[in-house]
């Protein structure tokens, strides 16, 4: 289990995994039901610039894996699921909450690059 680091003045406590079917992504993903979500592995192209992808790619353009949201390693950063919780910043799948032109993710296998975008196609309809 990860700590959560907060930012100045936010005090809210660490999240505990749970053992129920909840639907919360904490870090034992035995209890998520992610099988309710139909997204698409493409990015609808009425979404210019994928903020609304909920996809489940988690994997970089050059090939590294995603680091996810809710972690502080190996990168630390400020665009968490509790300062963005309408941007869908589930386990290490990519994501644009904060506008950049496409999808991305922090790397997960290390610090240099910190975050990559990734590739994800435009859907075909």
């Amino acid at each position: 289990h990860y700590p959560i680091v907060t930012g100045p003045g936010d005090d809210k406590d660490d999240k505990k995994d749970g053992d129920n079917d909840d639907g919360d992504d904490d870090k034992d993903d035995s209890d998520d039901n992610d099988n309710h979500d139909k997204s698409r592995e493409c990015i609808e192209r009425t979404d210019k610039n994928g903020s609304k992808y909920r996809g489940t790619k988690s994997v970089t353009e050059s090939g590294r894996t995603c680091q996810r949201w809710d972690s502080q390693s190996p990168n630390g950063h400020w665009r968490t699921p509790e300062k963005f919780p309408n941007a869908g910043l589930k386990k290490n799948y990519c994501r644009n909450p904060d506008g950049e032109p496409r999808p991305w993710c922090y790397n997960g296998e290390g610090t240099r690059p910190q975050w990559e975008y990734c590739d994800i196609p435009k859907c075909d309809d």
